[in-house]
């Protein structure tokens, strides 16, 4: 098995809006990045398989209590404020 730091990216869609509870929610785009890393060992493995691969080889010492999964999700920046927003004090 080789290491590779390929991690899973989800790329953004486009908004759209839901309703929830009777209102128009805005759905935004967002991009999701998830790495599969051994928490002790620091190595990152391309997919939660090839981590339960690393399990399953009895030449590795790597056990599932080493599984950490790390998901960052950017969101895009919407301007909520209308005119302008003074910030200092008078």
């Amino acid at each position: 098995m080789t290491e590779k730091q390929d991690k899973t990216i989800s790329k953004p869609s486009i908004i759209r809006y839901e309703e929830i509870d009777g209102k128009q929610v805005p759905v935004l785009p967002a991009e999701s990045v998830t790495t599969i890393r051994n928490k002790r060992t620091g190595r990152v493995y391309e997919s939660t398989e090839a981590f339960k691969t690393d399990v399953a080889d009895g030449n590795t010492d790597t056990v599932d209590d080493d599984f950490q999964q790390d998901v960052t999700i950017t969101v895009a920046q919407l301007s909520l404020l209308k005119g302008d927003v003074n910030l200092e004090e008078e």
